[in-house]
């Protein structure tokens, strides 16, 4: 793991981040209240928003529970590559360079179980 921090770094300019996301059905900009109520109302489990928040870019979903769970993610530079990451770390550390492929990791399920809301 250490070698693999040692090659990344993280992005600065969360803009970066936010036009990247900003095509995905699910992002709502800065969270507000109704956005968690409307989570909260998703009839299935697994349906989720991406937003901002004071602590970063982060993604809120229906757990299996039926309570709102919440995770922060980021956009990293990738050094050897040149490239940039999206990062999550839950136990262990999460790269992935396309964001579909990270959420199923953030929240704890298959990607067919993951559902969007608009």
């Amino acid at each position: 793991m250490e070698h693999m921090m040692k090659h990344m770094e993280k992005v600065c300019d969360t803009s970066v981040s936010e036009a990247d996301l900003a095509n995905h059905s699910a992002w709502k900009g800065q969270f507000t209240e109704e956005h968690f109520d409307q989570v909260q109302k998703a009839q299935e489990p697994y349906s989720y928003l991406l937003g901002k928040e004071d602590q970063g870019l982060t993604i809120a979903w229906k757990n299996e529970e039926g309570s709102i769970s919440k995770a922060v993610f980021e956009l990293v530079e990738e050094k050897e590559e040149a490239k940039q990451v999206w990062f999550f770390q839950n136990r262990k550390p999460h790269y992935r360079e396309n964001i579909d492929e990270l959420i199923p990791l953030m929240l704890h399920c298959d990607k067919e179980k993951c559902r969007p809301l608009a």
